[in-house]
């Protein structure tokens, strides 16, 4: 499981919403299709983990496929920065 912030949504559809997110820890932008009722959000920080495989038409090799029980949790960018700010000033 691993940090991630939804960057944009470029597709929005029925069956799931495809992404750019942006890994926290290597600041490495990936391609990710969130499938059924992920919640997602330009601007969302998500637990998750899910699975790498081909995109569509075979032409990207490392789309981030996540299901709803992938994710573990989600969180806006202001209370993230309000946790961060908190764990500093108990530190």
């Amino acid at each position: 499981m691993r940090i991630a912030l939804v960057h944009s949504i470029y597709q929005r559809a029925s069956a799931g919403d495809k992404a750019w997110i942006i890994w926290q820890e290597t600041g490495v932008r990936q391609d990710t299709w969130f499938h059924g009722g992920v919640p997602c959000n330009a601007g969302t920080f998500v637990l998750l983990g899910g699975f790498v495989g081909y995109g569509p038409h075979n032409n990207n090799p490392r789309v981030l496929y996540v299901d709803p029980a992938d994710v573990l949790g989600t969180a806006s960018a202001r209370s993230l920065k309000a946790w961060r700010k908190q764990n500093r000033q108990d530190g």
